[in-house]
This record gives C-alpha cells, sequence and structure tokens, in this order.
C-alpha cells in the first residue's frame, strides 16, 4: 500500500473523507469490517458509518450502517485536523498498492477540492514486513499520525451516526 497524492475531480469547496477498515487480503480476499464516510463542505456535513454485524457472529450477516450530520463548526474542526495530518504524512512516488505500510489494516481516502490523497487501494492490500527504505519513511511516528487520525475518523463517525439508515448499498457493501 503506497500513498497516491494526485488530481481527483472534485466539486468546489467540496470534501470527501473516508475510512475502510479491513484491507488486508492475501489467498483470502480482505473483508471490510467497517466504511466511515463523510461528505459535505464548509458549512456541514453528512456522516455515514457502516458496521460488519456478521464479523465473529454467525447469527448475524450484513452490515448495519447509521448516519448523522455534522455542523459547520465540527466540520471546519474535521477538516482542519485531517489536512494537518496529511500533509505531515510521508508522500511516495510509486503508485503501488501491495502493502500496509502504516500498519492498521485501514484505507484512509481524502478528496478536497482538487486534492486527492489515499494509502491504499480499493481493492485491499497485503501485509508484509517494510524494507529498509520503508521502515526509514514509516517511522513509529508516522504510524502513530495515521493511526491517530483513523482514529479520530472512527470517533466522528460514533459519536454523530446515531440515525439507522439503508445506505450500505451505496458504500458498495451491500
Amino acid at each position: 500500500m503506497v500513498i497516491i497524492l494526485g488530481d481527483e475531480p472534485a466539486s468546489a469547496g467540496q470534501f470527501r473523507l473516508m475510512l475502510v477498515e479491513g484491507i488486508r487480503g492475501g489467498i483470502v480476499a480482505p473483508r471490510i469490517r467497517r466504511v466511515v464516510e463523510i461528505t459535505g463542505d464548509e458549512q456541514g456535513a453528512s456522516v455515514v458509518d457502516a458496521r460488519d454485524v456478521g464479523a465473529g457472529n454467525s447469527d448475524q450477516n450484513g452490515y448495519e450502517t447509521k448516519e448523522g450530520r455534522l455542523s459547520a463548526d465540527q466540520t471546519q474542526t474535521l477538516l482542519r485536523r485531517v489536512r494537518n495530518d496529511i500533509s505531515n504524512l510521508p508522500r511516495l512516488e510509486q503508485h503501488q498498492f501491495t502493502d500496509d505500510l502504516y500498519e492498521q489494516d485501514t484505507r484512509l481516502e481524502f478528496t478536497d477540492g482538487d486534492q486527492f490523497w489515499v494509502n491504499g487501494a480499493p481493492e485491499g492490500c497485503a501485509y508484509q514486513p517494510p524494507n529498509e527504505q520503508q521502515e526509514q519513511i514509516f517511522t513509529s511516528a508516522v504510524k502513530q499520525t495515521f493511526a491517530d487520525l483513523a482514529g479520530y475518523v472512527k470517533q466522528i463517525g460514533e459519536q454523530h451516526a446515531n440515525e439507522p439508515t439503508f445506505k450500505a448499498a451505496l458504500l458498495g457493501l451491500a
């Protein structure tokens, strides 16, 4: 898994932040356990939090999906945090999606106007021990910054997505 910074068009002033847990695969395809998607602009945002209720529970199957909203102040706080943290994460020129370099089994994707940042492929990746160059770039401090940001996004989903919805299909989970 490698970071991509590029140009994916988005509407002016619009942003999209998506966290996907469960991206590691291998011989068996990855099993997505959770998706948090936050979309909006500086005036507010919608939050969708979809969780796999079947993981570890043979009696249930599918995803429980809830949604909610962020106020303008909450959205601006979120955007400041995400923009700051992403600006402090390394950028690599190679666009390979083979390794989970942050070792979090998590993909973050952020589109902000004409800026695009993602740390992994949509179809998942594998965990391989980092090579020497990766160890120098992806230090424990860098990995912790990513882990803290992922935790923050999950917390937003937990706190603000409270209304049951049926949007799992829109997130590609159904």
